[in-house]
């Protein structure tokens, strides 16, 4: 991330000539001709900018209304408690992706005129959640800290979604999932009373990479048929973990991580799966508090052919 309070030829030159994503992070106000600059000469010209507008110490974004300047911006992510009012985001029609980490008074109605929203990321409960469902384009989705995934936010999400991320919020009614079959990424971070999660295996056949973190009551992985095109599951703190032989039907599968601050209930034994998918090119097992346990799982695993790497390849970032 990048913070600039002026701007001059060099930046002009470094921001306009890059071809990989850049962040730009405020916590202070700047002047009108300052954003004004920004659009006509940056964002105009690099439509990989994301401008972050964070809330720090001294200073709260509790008024936005300078982002109306920005009419060239793509991607915008706002972190202020204390900001009540985004209508302004109706006068930026070229928004792409949006981070919404507020306690906003506005109804989500605004995003109607949005309409080339493809990327939505709601922190903390909003009003109006059918508003989503004229968002056409979105193809990412992700939700933090609601009260619940309600069945009205999950009704109003369209079978289009491709990407959807839950995080720290209850899920009262998985079926309402059941109707997005084209989702290639699934995230499930910390989420409680979750003891089963057979409802994956209804998501259609479309899934790509499973990316679960915190599921403390979860005890067994789903038993995935050979129609499921599965290829990265990733696993981090399932502590009480202790079946993961719902994969071997799984040939599709091409990277498998699991990490964990120690042992928690899973026996090597339940490793050997892994060595039975043909495909199975890559391999990362963390048990951070136990070194020996972690050299000893992936010794295994190298001799029976399979690479230990923690990177995850590009293809499945891009998924998120």
């Amino acid at each position: 991330m990048i913070e600039i309070s002026e701007i001059d030829e060099v930046v002009k030159k470094n921001l306009t000539s890059s071809k990989k994503s850049i962040s730009l992070t405020f916590r202070s106000p700047r002047k009108d001709s300052f954003w004004k600059e920004l659009n006509d000469y940056i964002l105009k010209e690099n439509s990989n900018i994301e401008i972050i507008l964070q809330s720090f110490l001294d200073y709260n974004f509790d008024n936005i209304l300078f982002l109306s300047r920005l009419t060239n911006l793509n991607r915008l992510k706002i972190i202020s408690p204390t900001l009540k009012d985004v209508s302004v985001l109706a006068e930026i029609p070229n928004l792409k992706n949006l981070t919404l980490s507020t306690h906003t008074e506005t109804s989500l109605e605004v995003l109607k005129s949005v309409p080339n929203l493809e990327s939505l990321s709601l922190v903390w409960d909003k009003e109006d959640y059918e508003s989503l469902a004229s968002l056409s384009k979105l193809r990412r989705f992700s939700l933090s800290y609601l009260d619940d995934v309600s069945d009205e936010i999950l009704s109003f999400l369209t079978s289009s979604l491709s990407s959807l991320t839950i995080n720290d919020s209850p899920i009262n009614n998985s079926e309402k999932l059941f109707r997005l079959n084209n989702l290639s990424y699934l995230s499930l971070n910390d989420i409680e009373n979750l003891y089963n999660i057979d409802f994956i295996l209804n998501l259609g056949k479309s899934l790509i990479y499973l990316d679960l973190s915190n599921l403390t009551e979860v005890r067994s992985l789903p038993d995935f048929s050979s129609s499921h095109i599965i290829e990265k599951i990733s696993l981090s703190n399932m502590e009480k973990l202790i079946n993961i032989r719902g994969i071997k039907n799984l040939k599709s599968l091409k990277e498998f991580s699991i990490m964990n601050e120690d042992k928690g209930s899973i026996a090597i034994e339940e490793f050997e799966v892994l060595t039975q998918l043909s495909d199975l090119n890559f391999a990362s097992i963390n048990f951070m508090e136990n070194n020996d346990l972690t050299t000893k799982v992936n010794d295994f695993l190298v001799k029976n052919g399979i690479q230990i790497r923690e990177a995850t390849d590009e293809k499945y970032i891009n998924l998120r």
